[in-house]
């Protein structure tokens, strides 16, 4: 069974991927650096670059940025950010479910419609 995980460009597009196996590789290529993880709900963690912030070149992911608004962060969130399940009581990373992983690529194509038409 893939343990799924989405991807929301800084542009709000989206693709949905795989991360079994090379987690972590996965997501640091995915945020393009070193991860962070956010936890926005206990079924939902968000993987943002740590140094974001600091690196040139990364456009502000606006889907990101409202979510840690949501959570009481004014911190914006630069490029790409990867959202997975919770975790297990072990401290791992889950998949997303089919439900929440659905109602997220919702989200993010109804913000892609609202900030660029």
């Amino acid at each position: 069974m893939p343990k799924q995980a989405l991807i929301v460009n800084s542009d709000l597009t989206t693709q949905v991927i795989d991360i079994e196996g090379d987690e972590l590789g996965q997501l640091q290529r995915a945020v393009e650096g070193l991860i962070q993880p956010v936890e926005l709900t206990d079924i939902i963690t968000m993987w943002v670059n740590e140094e974001g912030l600091f690196q040139g070149g990364l456009s502000i992911n606006q889907l990101a940025s409202a979510f840690m608004q949501e959570i009481g962060s004014e911190t914006p969130i630069m490029g790409n950010a990867v959202f997975t399940g919770g975790t297990d009581e072990d401290g791992n990373t889950l998949g997303m479910a089919e439900d929440v992983l659905a109602e997220l690529l919702e989200i993010a194509d109804d913000a892609r419609q609202v900030v660029f038409g």
